[in-house]
C-alpha cells in the first residue's frame, strides 16, 4: 500500500498540474512566465476537519496544498477555502490572489489553524451546501478540491448520508454553469 503522505503529494502536484496548464494554456514553454494576458484560476478549498484526520495528516495536507500554492504563486490565480467536519464554516471567504504578502496575512495562517483544529464527524452534505452558499455570493470556481479521508457519516437531515451528499455536490456543479468546476476527491 502507498505511504499516505506520499499519496497526498502526488494529488496535490496533479492538482496543480491541472491548473497550470488552465493557467498555461497553450504556452509552449511551461517554464516560461506567463503572458500578460494570461488569467488565473479561481480555487475553492473544501478540507476535511473530522476527527479521523490526525494532526500529522493534516500537516500532510497543509504541505501539499502549500506546494500547490507555491506553483500557483504569480499567476493570478485566487483561492477560497472552508473547512468541515460535523459542520462547515467558510475561513476565507472570498477569493483572494496568491501572492506573498496574502499567504502571509491570509491564507498561511488559515492553513497553520487546520493542522490543530481538527475534530468531530464527517459531513460531505454541509460541506457541499457550504460552497454552494460561498459560490452564490463569490462566484463559481474553475475548481473545486474536495479534500477527506473518508465516506460521511454525518448529514444534515433524514436520509443516506452518501446521497445527501451527493444532491449537494450537483449544485454546487448547477451553480457553476457554463464554468463547470472540476470536483477532486482526496481520501
Amino acid at each position: 500500500m502507498m505511504n499516505k503522505s506520499f499519496s497526498w503529494r502526488i494529488v496535490f502536484a496533479f492538482i496543480a498540474l491541472l491548473f497550470s496548464a488552465a493557467v498555461y494554456a497553450g504556452d509552449p514553454n511551461p517554464d516560461a512566465a506567463p503572458p500578460a494576458q494570461c488569467g488565473g484560476v479561481d480555487i475553492l478549498l473544501i478540507l476535511d476537519s473530522s476527527g479521523s484526520i490526525s494532526s500529522s495528516e493534516a500537516a500532510e495536507v497543509v504541505d501539499a496544498v502549500n506546494g500547490m500554492l507555491d506553483d500557483l504563486m504569480g499567476t493570478g490565480s485566487r483561492v477560497a477555502i472552508i473547512e468541515f467536519s460535523s459542520s462547515a464554516n467558510t475561513l476565507l471567504g472570498s477569493y483572494t490572489e496568491i501572492t506573498i504578502s496574502n499567504r502571509n496575512t491570509l491564507i498561511d495562517p488559515i492553513l497553520n489553524n487546520y493542522i490543530t483544529s481538527t475534530g468531530g464527524s464527517t459531513n460531505w452534505e454541509d460541506a457541499f451546501v457550504e460552497a454552494s452558499s460561498l459560490m452564490g455570493t463569490i462566484g463559481a470556481a474553475h475548481y473545486v478540491v474536495f479534500s477527506t479521508d473518508g465516506n460521511p457519516n454525518a448529514d444534515n437531515g433524514p436520509g443516506d448520508s452518501l446521497d445527501r451528499a451527493e444532491t449537494a455536490a450537483n449544485a454546487v456543479k448547477a451553480l457553476s454553469t457554463p464554468r463547470r468546476p472540476h470536483i477532486l476527491g482526496l481520501g
